[in-house]
């Protein structure tokens, strides 16, 4: 890539548009190291959203920018709510993600209440109850799983009423021990 040298102290910056920037950033020694955009926060005033590309994607940093331009201006004329461009970008991601990819990272991250990670036959009977529901979901994104897939598959059946971990959001909005016994 070649250098783009500036001279000390100018900035080469194309003017400022109407609505948001896109900023060429500078290493130490001149060379442009990245295109910074960005524009105001329509939900938390004062502050600003940004993000930024590699030296080579100019024109993909104004395209951003006319994009998320459009979108504040739904927002803004109430037709579609605002949702910053990070929140997005999660969500997009979680709506790609195969349920096999999320449960075997879950299970190697997985850890007691008190931080420790879980051993022996404790992980033992965790892998063996992945094994047992897995072919049922390995195949489906985790967005595609509905209540009929899991009755269809009668794990309903096999889940204990009041059994399952208090700390997650399995149980809804109360632990899972406030659940009513029969």
């Amino acid at each position: 890539m070649p250098k783009t040298n500036i001279p000390v102290g100018k900035v080469m910056s194309k003017p400022r548009s109407q609505w948001g920037t896109v900023i060429p950033r500078y290493d130490d020694s001149g060379s442009l190291s990245a295109w910074q955009v960005r524009y105001p926060n329509p939900v938390d005033h004062g502050k600003k959203v940004q993000k930024q590309f590699k030296p080579h994607q100019e024109h993909e940093a104004h395209v951003w920018l006319e994009n998320e331009h459009h979108l504040v201006d739904l927002h803004t004329k109430g037709i579609q709510t605002w949702v910053h461009p990070r929140d997005r970008m999660r969500r997009e991601r979680a709506n790609q993600m195969m349920f096999k990819e999320y449960v075997e990272q879950w299970a190697v991250e997985y850890t007691l209440p008190n931080g420790e990670r879980i051993a022996g036959g404790t992980r033992r009977n965790l892998y063996l109850d992945i094994a047992h529901f897995m072919p049922a979901f390995e195949g489906l994104r985790l967005t595609e799983i509905k209540p009929r897939h899991i009755t269809k598959t009668g794990m309903t059946a096999r889940i204990p009423r009041g059994s399952g971990r208090s700390d997650g959001p399995a149980c809804g909005s109360r632990p899972c021990s406030a659940r009513p016994q029969p």
